[in-house]
C-alpha cells in the first residue's frame, strides 16, 4: 500500500541523508520537495524550490500548502501540487517536516501517512550542522534549536536512532516499511 513517510528531527539528524538514500536505493520511493525562502547554498538541491518571501506568502493565501512553518528566519513548506505529484506517480511519499507539519500531514492524509522521529547524539548533530555550507547565523539559529527539537519523538508514529551508518539507518527505515 502507497504510504506517505514525514521524516522529523533535529537539524543534522539525518533526515536528508535517508531521504537520498532511499530514494537512490528504492524506486518505490520519490521526495516531496520543500518550498523555501532560504537562500540557495551554492550546491545543487533538487529537493528545494526556492522562493521569495512574497510567492511564499501567495501560495499560502491560495491554499496552495499543506503546511508550513518558519525556521531560522525562513519560510518552509510542502505544496499541495508537489505532494499530489508523488502521491499520483504511484511512489510512497517521502518529506522531511518539523513537527507540526508533520502532524498536519496526519490529519490531512490518516493512516496513509506515519510520522517518523529521527534520534542522533547531540555531538554529533552539532558535529553535522558545522560540516554544512552555510552562513554563520544559519549554524547560530539551528544549533539554538536542538532543544527545542531533540524532545519532540513521543509525537510522532515511529522512533529510529541515527547512531551508526547510513547503511545501518537504511535497513531500520526499511524494517518499517515492512
Amino acid at each position: 500500500m502507497q504510504k506517505i513517510y514525514i521524516l522529523v528531527g533535529s537539524s543534522g539528524s539525518g533526515k536528508t541523508t535517508l531521504m537520498e538514500e532511499l530514494t537512490k536505493r528504492n524506486p518505490d520511493f520519490s521526495i516531496v520537495k520543500s518550498v523555501t525562502t532560504r537562500k540557495p547554498r551554492g550546491v545543487p538541491e533538487p529537493n528545494y524550490r526556492f522562493v521569495s518571501p512574497e510567492g511564499f506568502e501567495n501560495l499560502k493565501k491560495e491554499g496552495g500548502l499543506l503546511e508550513w512553518s518558519t525556521y531560522a528566519g525562513n519560510s518552509y513548506g510542502t505544496a499541495v501540487s508537489d505532494m499530489e505529484a508523488v502521491l499520483t506517480s504511484g511512489k510512497n511519499a517521502i518529506k522531511a517536516m518539523n513537527l507540526p507539519g508533520a502532524l498536519a500531514a496526519k490529519q490531512a492524509f490518516g493512516d496513509k501517512c506515519v510520522t517518523v522521529f529521527l534520534k542522533r547524539h547531540r555531538d554529533q548533530l552539532i558535529r553535522s550542522i558545522l560540516d554544512r555550507k552555510t552562513e554563520d547565523a544559519d549554524i547560530i539559529a539551528r544549533i539554538g534549536y536542538l532543544t527545542k527539537e531533540e524532545d519532540q519523538g513521543g509525537d510522532c508514529d515511529e522512533v529510529l536512532c541515527n547512531d551508526g551508518s547510513v547503511e545501518d539507518l537504511y535497513q531500520k527505515f526499511m524494517r518499517l516499511c515492512e
